[in-house]
């Protein structure tokens, strides 16, 4: 690990405090069942923190219906239909209860749809400046949303809080790499950044790409610096770990409760096939993780 001197607040030029970047609007994914409830409470404590508007979004997917009787089957998956939409329109109405029993004292909104929950969540991006998810939940394909698709597709950055993580809002690890979805994961972060306890800005590399490393890493101290955040730098080396369990270890050595990082810089299909960053943080992280694509 190589310590950068960043540069200091008092010689950039900062944002005025009304010109400052913060989150009017956001969204969080709700389950019907505990398993989101994370999440839920996470992005109530972001809406109280920047008085910004929330919307709790819950969508339930009907059971693909497959029938191979002629004659009454129908008949038979009609009723079917009608008995799996009264179960969805059920847990929907549970999802809002719990919703709103958890944003207790927050004027919220919400909405509640059957439907493809992906799709559903992808449409309602255009409402938020964030989107709060869940991790993975265990449900059928159809049911669940995938932060990945999320992710990939929503153009949003996506705040993405595992049922055993801790707060977003203390110490924060930003991973660098030159690419557009870093730039825009940073910029998605600025009003996290603002408000954690400390953020340390880390690129993984090796030895020979030290030096293009410590100049990028330089400027983007100096933008977050302009908006009065003060970070420490470093450069972790490239060693036997991939670099998404090298990022993960060091945020949890630092004491970090959020990690910053671009996401599916290489296509998603490579990812799958041969690993990669995103797909390790993914499956790792029991922290809380600002993605964007």
């Amino acid at each position: 690990m190589t310590l950068i001197k960043a540069p200091s607040p008092q010689g950039v030029i900062l944002l005025s405090k009304e010109n400052a970047m913060t989150y009017a609007s956001l969204i969080v994914a709700v389950e019907s069942g505990e398993a989101g409830d994370a999440a839920v409470r996470q992005a109530v404590e972001l809406a109280a923190r920047f008085s910004a508007a929330l919307t709790g979004v819950c969508t339930v997917a009907v059971p693909p219906l497959i029938g191979d009787d002629p004659f009454t089957g129908g008949a038979a998956l009609t009723v079917l239909l009608s008995d799996y939409e009264a179960t969805a329109e059920a847990e929907l109405l549970t999802a809002e209860r719990r919703f709103r029993a958890l944003a207790e004292g927050l004027a919220v909104d919400w909405r509640g749809r059957i439907g493809w929950p992906a799709y559903v969540l992808i449409e309602h991006a255009r409402l938020a400046d964030l989107i709060v998810m869940p991790g993975r939940i265990p449900r059928p394909p159809y049911g669940r949303s995938n932060p990945v698709d999320i992710i990939m597709s929503a153009g949003r950055p996506v705040l993405i809080v595992p049922s055993s993580a801790g707060p977003a809002l203390g110490r924060a690890l930003v991973a660098w790499k030159d690419t557009r979805e870093s730039r825009r994961a940073v910029a998605g972060a600025v009003p996290l950044l603002k408000q954690a306890s400390g953020v340390r800005l880390a690129q993984v590399c090796a030895g020979e790409d030290r030096g293009d490393a410590q100049a990028a890493l330089v400027e983007v101290a100096t933008f977050l610096a302009r908006h009065g955040i003060e970070v420490d730098i470093e450069i972790l080396s490239a060693e036997d770990a991939a670099a998404g369990n090298r990022l993960l270890d060091h945020a949890k050595e630092t004491g970090c409760g959020l990690l910053v990082a671009g996401a599916y810089g290489h296509s998603r299909l490579r990812e799958w096939v041969l690993g990669g960053v995103t797909r390790s943080l993914l499956d790792r992280s029991d922290l809380c993780l600002l993605l964007a694509h």
